[in-house]
Parts: C-alpha cells; sequence; structure tokens
C-alpha cells in the first residue's frame, strides 16, 4: 500500500468538506 500523498490527501479533504457543505446547502441528510 503505497504512503498517503499529504498533498493528495489535502486536496482530498478540501473536495469532501466542499461536497459536504454543497449537500447541506442543497438541503442537508435526507
Amino acid at each position: 500500500m503505497p504512503r498517503l500523498d499529504p498533498a493528495r490527501f489535502a486536496a482530498t479533504s478540501t473536495a469532501l468538506m466542499a461536497a459536504h457543505d454543497t449537500a447541506i446547502a442543497a438541503g442537508g441528510p435526507r
């Protein structure tokens, strides 16, 4: 298993947070 790439991890975290914020703005959990 490759070592965690900090830059990729940061980008993934940012994308996940953005998607989460978008979901909340769109009406939150169903």
